[in-house]
């Protein structure tokens, strides 16, 4: 099934994999076949495959599931994996999110601060979010004030108050986020 799994493409141009015959039981050759791949649009599809049997799968896999969000060389590779961080339980969500907050990659690091806002408990990452605020990259500050907000943890306030002093183009955006800690 894992070396003949349907892969299809989606009006974007991008492929995915949509298998029923898929299986939960398949997940470990499913990654190795992920691992084993070296063309881009290819890696992306699988991982959509992937992705979709970690929501079905048991606890023993979210350790790699995390470390796919947070590793992987293809940056196309870790947005999927980040993406389905959003609705994992905080055992697989909390290491996969904070590995790629701290990746090299802005964009990483931006999907991740997005997905830390709007996880299913975002105020457990609160205090990884407020050291962000002095991140390198503009968008990257910008979005981890909009998380920030998201979470709703009032404790943020002050330090979002304080990266505005530092870079008043994020004015806007924390304007909008100080609004929703009230």
């Amino acid at each position: 099934v894992v070396d003949s799994v349907f892969v299809r493409e989606s009006r974007a141009g991008l492929w995915f994999v949509q298998d029923q015959r898929l299986q939960v039981e398949h997940l470990p050759l499913m990654i190795g076949r992920l691992q084993a791949e070296t063309e881009p649009q290819m890696r992306g599809a699988i991982a959509t495959g992937v992705a979709q049997l970690f929501i079905d799968a048991d606890p023993r896999w979210h350790a790699a599931w995390a470390e796919l969000a947070a590793t992987d060389p293809s940056s196309q590779v870790r947005s999927i994996f980040i993406a389905e961080l959003r609705r994992a339980p905080l055992s697989a969500a909390g290491p996969g999110l904070r590995g790629a907050l701290a990746h090299a990659d802005p964009v990483t690091r931006r999907d991740a601060a997005a997905i830390m806002g709007r996880h299913l408990e975002p105020r457990t990452f609160v205090d990884d979010l407020i050291p962000a605020l002095s991140d390198s990259d503009p968008i990257v500050r910008s979005t981890v004030v909009r998380a920030l907000g998201h979470a709703g943890d009032p404790k943020a306030a002050d330090a979002i108050r304080a990266a505005v002093l530092a870079d008043d183009k994020l004015a806007g955006e924390a304007e909008r986020a100080l609004s929703r800690l009230q």
